[in-house]
């Protein structure tokens, strides 16, 4: 039984990190457009070397076409 409590508190964390990034994400996208040097406590989370700045034109390029429809 407190292998299961554990492992239900694992998977929660590991939700709870992986919609952050999620979210942080979106944001980073949101304003990036705007403004390049915004930031914010949760876009400070990842550091932008770590992201790939095609990436995030693939998915604002992605966007654009949706809206466009």
């Amino acid at each position: 039984m407190h292998v299961w409590f554990i492992l239900h508190w694992c998977y929660a964390l590991l939700y709870l990190a992986l919609e952050f990034m999620v979210f942080s994400i979106i944001e980073k996208l949101r304003f990036k457009r705007y403004d390049f040097y915004y930031r914010t406590p949760f876009i400070s989370v990842i550091p932008d070397s770590c992201i790939n700045d095609q990436f995030f034109f693939l998915i604002e390029y992605l966007r654009m076409q949706v809206r466009s429809q």
